[in-house]
């Protein structure tokens, strides 16, 4: 027990030099040579790609220009807003001013809402993609690449108050998954001759995390059983047939889908699992219906209504009460201490709890409930990153080449001698579900390849 300065006394062991060995000082050495060694680019595979994206870009630009029947820049917020709510009248429910106030926004999560509306709104949506992407990847990363072809990130470990790892200059993390491109600008990472590039990623560690703090019997279970959280999760939350769904899973995957079940298979996807996925994950970071329903919009999702944003909270912390038994334990933690702390005892500070003004205390309760789980998931990775740095160490012992590359929030890249990246891949995995035991299993994944854009 220690006494804080307030006179409370606060029933949790000071953060010893142990914790902070284990956390924190034991993957220095691997997050030091990833910023050292950095991963081997092809400057061809950049400009193919480059170019590719130019030419798209040349004619989405020329399609845009003939539907809107003049010439329009679809970077700019005034023209496409002129053109899309004056002129064309579009609009839905999710639509929000800009900070002036004197026009609705277009960024990307109020334009996804009018996907449906009218085809101009895709093509300025890809059209920023575009440029986005050509700016930030594919024309800068080549020629920041030192004289050994290698593109060097710098990662930091003291820069989020969860001690998730941030990379700057430039960030390798943000490359788009789900966008066409993404493999693509992934797939000129490649390996240096005689090499494998490794991949091992842990699967939803966050939610794992939940459940392990929570204990909360219908999460467990679904890991315990192996089941796909967010298909479990849209059943409940949506009251949907089991049966019917688990049917055409089954059929999916036995290949032997009719026309009808494939329609029905995606309309489950698209209008139930993908919001059902997306609360699960920013319910952990204490979402609002607001930010639940431009958050479903951005990931091309339904446009729901408010009101049904916030009935399927509810409905979620209903059918996982024990997560929300467990959040207001946190609160509690901020409320009396002003902080709160995950196991591994990473302390965050939450002062803003004890505001009066609505809005900051409860921004103050959000970070209160989302840091002892995703404090806890950083954790758990740490450890791992530190126990992969001696698996490398083992095979240097032999002369193999094992280097470390990149490390994307869940996800560790290392690159590896043909003949050990296999065993490496195996063993790596193994370290990943076993390094820090949890009341629930912990599975990971990686893959084999010689770029970054074949890992699945």
């Amino acid at each position: 027990m220690i006494r804080l300065s307030n006179g409370c006394r606060f029933p949790f062991p000071r953060p010893s030099l142990v914790n902070v060995r284990r956390l924190d000082m034991a993957c220095l050495p691997m997050i030091e040579e990833m910023n050292r060694t950095g991963i081997l680019i092809s400057p061809a595979r950049f400009a193919t790609v480059d170019g590719e994206m130019a030419l798209e870009e040349e004619r989405i630009l020329a399609e845009i220009h003939a539907k809107a029947g003049r010439a329009l820049n679809p970077e700019s917020g005034p023209q496409v807003a002129r053109l899309l709510f004056d002129e064309l009248g579009l609009g839905h429910a999710a639509m929000r001013l800009t900070p002036t106030g004197d026009r609705y926004s277009t960024d990307q999560d109020t334009l996804s809402g009018l996907r449906n509306q009218h085809p101009l709104v895709d093509l300025i949506l890809d059209h920023r993609e575009l440029r986005k992407l050509r700016s930030t990847y594919t024309g800068p990363l080549p020629l920041q690449a030192g004289a050994d072809g290698r593109v060097r990130t710098t990662f930091k470990a003291t820069t989020a108050r969860t001690g998730r790892l941030a990379s700057e200059n430039p960030n390798l993390q943000n490359i788009p998954v789900r966008s066409d491109w993404g493999p693509k600008i992934r797939s000129a990472f490649v390996a240096r001759p005689g090499c494998l590039l490794v991949s091992s990623d842990l699967s939803q560690i966050e939610m794992r995390m939940a459940a392990h703090e929570s204990l909360d019997p219908a999460l467990m279970r679904v890991f315990w059983d192996q089941l796909d959280i967010h298909t479990v999760t849209a059943i409940a939350l949506f009251r949907l047939d089991a049966h019917e769904i688990l049917g055409l899973l089954a059929a999916e995957k036995a290949g032997t889908l009719t026309w009808q079940q494939e329609l029905a298979l995606k309309e489950f996807r698209h209008k139930y699992r993908l919001p059902a996925k997306t609360l699960g994950f920013a319910i952990l970071y204490g979402v609002t219906p607001k930010g639940l329903q431009l958050q479903i919009l951005s990931a091309s999702g339904p446009l729901l209504d408010l009101e049904d944003c916030e009935a399927y909270i509810r409905r979620w912390f209903e059918i996982y009460s024990g997560v929300l038994a467990r959040i207001e334990i946190f609160w509690g933690w901020a409320r009396r201490y002003g902080m709160t702390w995950d196991q591994f005892g990473r302390h965050r500070c939450v002062p803003e709890v004890k505001s009066t003004h609505p809005r900051v205390q409860a921004e103050g309760l959000r970070q209160a409930a989302n840091h002892p789980i995703q404090g806890g998931a950083q954790g758990v990775i740490k450890v791992a990153m530190a126990e992969q740095y001696k698996l490398m160490e083992y095979y240097r012992f032999f002369g193999e080449v094992c280097d470390p590359l990149l490390q994307i929030h869940d996800e560790t890249i290392f690159e590896c001698g043909e003949r050990i990246a296999q065993d490496f891949a195996v063993d790596s995995r193994a370290i990943l579900s076993s390094c820090v035991p949890l009341e629930i299993p912990v599975e990971a994944s990686g893959d084999v390849a010689g770029d970054w854009g074949s890992m699945k």
